[in-house]
């Protein structure tokens, strides 16, 4: 599956002082401490139950703005923290933000359904240069998978576990057909927060 974006013209406006703020109409802002505030624009694509997203990637980009002269200030944190996952140090000499072209995720709709929820940064800025670069145009391929049957609910019987620990789960599952019965092989996946495969769990 495939769809296109057309981002809408961005919005300047210059201060008295001189600091530029950017944005999207109708599109939320980047709020990462000690970096840039630039807009982002998000698009949501339904799909039916029975439909599980794989994977998300950007075939094509295009319709390349460029221009220089854009002061846009850095976010103030309104509370020392920690560095996160996004950094929270100030951009290196000769460096855009952001430090990447889109994200998604995958939002529970009404009944089964799913939502895939896609972030693009079309619009970077380089601190150091002032130059900004934006793109009006996105193409995306969508991987899935469509099953008769889903998993509709699943539960472990501890919340923590030590390594080498038996682990236990109950799923319930949901199937189009119930007169066929089901022919189900599972495999469970261990994943970090950043969504990378650590290890499988033998079943």
């Amino acid at each position: 599956s495939t769809f296109h974006v057309d981002i809408p013209p961005f919005i300047r406006v210059t201060a008295k002082e001189g600091n530029d703020t950017v944005t999207l109409e109708g599109q939320p802002q980047l709020i990462v401490p000690y970096q840039p505030q630039v807009p982002t624009c998000v698009v949501r694509v339904a799909f039916p139950r029975g439909f599980r997203i794989q994977n998300v990637s950007l075939t094509e980009r295009g319709g390349l703005h460029t221009d220089t002269g854009y002061r846009i200030p850095a976010v103030e944190p309104a509370v020392e923290t920690d560095p996160v996952d996004w950094g929270t140090t100030p951009p290196a000499e000769g460096t855009f933000w952001p430090n990447r072209d889109f994200a998604w995720e995958v939002i529970d709709g009404p009944g089964g359904s799913t939502v895939l929820a896609v972030t693009m940064y079309p619009f970077f800025h380089d601190a150091d240069t002032s130059d900004v670069r934006f793109y009006r145009d996105y193409d995306f391929a969508v991987n899935y998978t469509e099953s008769p049957v889903e998993i509709v609910e699943w539960r472990s019987d501890r919340a923590e576990y030590d390594v080498g620990d038996a682990v236990a789960l109950h799923a319930w599952l949901w199937q189009q057909d119930s007169k066929i019965a089901p022919d189900v092989t599972t495999k469970v996946f261990i994943r970090d927060a950043g969504r990378n495969r650590v290890d499988t769990l033998r079943t």
